[in-house]
């Protein structure tokens, strides 16, 4: 026999059932302590423990992602800026706040981010589905 499965039914009488399943083993095995007990609780309390350690680390290297594509967006906005001087001198010229522009590159900016963000949830989920398919 590799293993027994034994179900108390109440979480209170469970450690004393436990101690007479032990000396009861012991007791069959001429004293040897040749087997393990398991108490599923405490299996599913480390799988747990496991799952948050998963899930702090999916969030870290998320958080990480997110700042690497915030910089990205950073550089690139300020290198269109730097491009474009000319175009932002002429709409200055004929008119245009320092606001408008302002909100010209922020929007394109945040259009930018959001058509990463897509193209990152679509790869996301492709990934997803390619690794449970192996």
């Amino acid at each position: 026999v590799d293993e027994i499965r034994i179900d108390t039914g109440n979480e209170r009488t469970l450690s004393a059932r436990r101690s007479q399943i032990e000396v009861i083993l012991k007791r069959r095995h001429r004293g040897e302590e040749d087997f393990e007990i398991k108490d599923q609780r405490e299996e599913i309390e480390n799988e747990m423990e496991n799952m948050r350690k998963y899930v702090k680390a999916g969030l870290a290297l998320g958080v990480v992602a997110l700042l690497a594509g915030g910089i990205g967006i950073m550089n690139v906005t300020l290198a269109t800026i730097f491009a474009r001087v000319r175009e932002i001198g002429i709409r200055r010229a004929i008119g245009a706040s320092r606001a408008d522009i302002l909100a010209q590159f922020l929007l394109e900016a945040a259009m930018l981010g959001a058509a990463g963000g897509v193209a990152g949830v679509a790869l996301g989920l492709g990934g997803v589905k390619w690794l449970s398919g192996l």
